[in-house]
């Protein structure tokens, strides 16, 4: 794995760099080309991996648009205090196609 560094675990460096300059298309395929290498998700790879915001930050950037916004809209819906602020901005900036893909991954996902 490109990721992991055997004396150190995951090189954290190496994932912002291959990650952080790419467009959401190249890091979807990364993504699948490397289900079709090793035969696993690279989400779940890096979720036991990685920890706190950074994981939470490359699971969103290996996602498409919709289920990282319908994530978010869970989250700001579930448990006590509904944060509105989360729910307005995803929803007052997507046209309709858009809140039709968010409502199709909230149903998937959640």
């Amino acid at each position: 794995m490109f990721f992991y560094n055997n004396f150190r675990g995951t090189d954290e460096d190496t994932v912002i760099d291959i990650l952080g300059h790419r467009t959401l298309k190249q890091r979807l395929a990364i993504r699948d080309h490397y289900k079709a290498t090793f035969g696993e998700d690279l989400i779940d790879k890096l979720t036991g991996e990685l920890t706190g915001n950074f994981e939470d930050l490359v699971q969103m950037l290996l996602k498409d648009s919709a289920t990282t916004k319908a994530k978010a809209l869970y989250k700001a819906l579930a448990g006590a205090g509904t944060k509105e602020s989360v729910i307005i901005e995803i929803l007052c900036t997507a046209n309709n196609k858009e809140i039709r893909d968010i409502k199709r991954a909230y149903l998937e996902g959640m």
